[in-house]
C-alpha cells in the first residue's frame, strides 16, 4: 500500500477511496472504550485508563467526521449536487436497526424488572437522536454519541450542500475554533464544570471531533493532506501522540489548569492520528491498523459498543455470574456480534447496494462509512 494511492492532487477527487487502515483505527476506538469499562466497572481496577473510553469516543467521532465529508465532496464533484434524501436513508440503514433492536431489549428488560435505571422517557429521546440533551441512568447512557452523530448527520450535510466544498471548509474550521474557544470559555468563567455532565454530553460542546474530521477530510480534497504528508510522518509521529493522548486523558482529568483544554487537546491529538494514518497509510502504524483482528474489531464495533453497556457498566439490579468478569465481557461480544450479523449486516449489505447504484461504474466502491 503507497501513500500516493490515498491522496488526490490538488483539486477534489470524484470518489471518496476505500482505506482499510479506517477500519483498525475504529478499532483502537471500540477497544479503549472497552478497556476503561473492563477496568473501571467490571474488575474495578482505578488507574489513568478510567478516562480512556472518552478516548476512544473522540477518534469515533473523528473518523465520522472524515468520512462522512469525505464521502459528500466526492458526490458532489462526481454528481454536480448531494442527494440528501438518498444520504439520510443510508445513514438510518446504518444507525437505527441495529440501535432500534437494543432499545427494544432493553425496554423488554425493563417491563419484567431486570433493568430500573432508565425512565421510559429516555427511550424517548434516544429514538429523538436527543439522549445528550435528555436523560439518566446508565443502560442507554452511552447513546448520547450516537445522538451527537444523528445530529451531524442531519444538519452537516445540509451545510455542504448550500456552502459547497469551500465554503464547508471555511465552516468546519469555524466550527471546531468555535467550540473548543466556547467549551473553554465556559469551563474558565464558572459557567460549568469541567466534569459535569453539561460539557461532556451537549452538541455546543463537543463537535469539534466531528468537525476536525471533517476539515481533514476537506483538506485531503485539496491535496492539503499530501502537501503536509512529510511534516505528518516526521513530526506528528502516531508513536509519541497516541501515548501522549491516553497520558493526558488519564493523568489531566480533574486537573484545575488543565481542564478548559481538556477534551480541546484530546481532539487535537485525535486529529494528528487521523491525519498522519490518511497521510502515510504504508508506514508502521498503518500497518498495525490494518491487522486483520484490529479492523475485525473495527467493523463490528457499532454492535459492540450498543451492548458493552448492559453488561459491563450497569451492575444493578445483580444479574449474578452474567455481571461479573469475565463472563460479562464475553456477553458483550456475543451479544454484540449477534446484532452485527443478524441486525447490522444485512442492512449494510443494502446501504451498499443503494451505494453501488449511485456510483455505478467502473470500480466502483460501496460507502465505507
Amino acid at each position: 500500500m503507497t501513500t500516493a494511492a490515498h491522496l488526490p492532487p490538488s483539486g477534489s477527487s470524484p470518489r471518496f477511496p476505500e482505506f482499510p487502515a479506517l477500519d483498525g483505527f475504529r478499532g483502537l476506538a471500540i477497544l479503549l472504550v472497552l478497556v476503561e469499562h473492563v477496568l473501571k466497572y467490571s474488575v474495578g481496577i482505578p488507574g489513568p485508563w478510567n478516562h480512556w473510553g472518552g478516548v476512544g469516543v473522540i477518534l469515533f467521532f473523528a473518523l465520522s467526521g472524515f468520512l462522512i465529508t469525505g464521502l459528500l465532496g466526492a458526490e458532489l464533484a462526481r454528481e454536480g449536487r448531494i442527494d440528501l434524501r438518498a444520504f439520510w436513508i443510508r445513514r438510518g440503514l446504518r444507525i437505527l436497526p441495529a440501535m432500534a433492536v437494543y432499545l427494544a431489549a432493553i425496554a423488554l428488560l425493563k417491563l419484567a424488572g431486570w433493568v430500573t435505571d432508565p425512565p421510559w422517557k429516555d427511550f424517548a429521546a434516544c429514538l429523538a437522536f436527543l439522549r445528550n440533551f435528555v436523560g439518566r441512568g446508565h443502560s442507554l447512557e452511552h447513546l448520547w454519541s450516537v445522538s451527537l452523530e444523528q445530529q451531524f448527520y442531519l444538519l452537516w450535510p445540509l451545510v455542504f450542500a448550500a456552502a459547497g466544498r469551500r465554503g464547508a471548509r471555511r465552516a468546519s474550521l469555524a466550527v471546531l475554533v468555535g467550540v473548543i474557544a466556547w467549551r473553554a470559555t465556559a469551563i474558565s468563567t464558572g459557567l460549568y464544570r469541567a466534569d459535569s455532565a453539561t460539557i461532556y454530553l451537549r452538541s455546543d460542546f463537543r463537535s469539534d471531533a466531528l468537525m476536525g474530521g471533517s476539515f481533514l477530510a476537506l483538506a485531503w480534497h485539496g491535496g492539503d493532506l499530501a502537501r503536509s504528508a512529510v511534516w505528518l510522518r516526521s513530526f506528528a509521529s502516531p508513536w509519541w501522540v497516541l501515548p501522549a493522548l491516553l497520558a493526558w486523558a488519564g493523568w489531566m482529568w480533574g486537573s484545575p489548569w488543565a481542564g478548559p483544554v481538556f477534551i480541546a487537546v484530546q481532539v487535537l491529538f485525535a486529529l494528528l492520528l487521523l491525519s498522519h494514518l490518511v497521510s502515510n497509510p504504508g508506514d508502521a502504524f498503518g500497518g498495525l491498523c490494518s491487522g486483520s483482528w484490529l479492523r475485525w474489531l473495527g467493523r463490528r464495533s457499532y454492535s459492540i459498543y450498543l451492548w458493552q453497556q448492559i453488561f459491563l457498566v450497569v451492575k444493578s439490579p445483580d444479574w449474578g455470574w452474567a455481571r461479573h468478569f469475565p463472563i460479562d465481557l464475553a456477553l458483550a461480544f456475543a451479544f454484540g456480534l449477534a446484532s452485527y450479523h443478524w441486525v447490522e449486516l444485512p442492512c449494510l449489505r443494502l446501504k451498499s447496494r443503494m451505494g453501488r447504484r449511485r456510483t455505478s461504474g467502473p470500480g466502483s466502491r460501496p460507502d465505507p462509512a
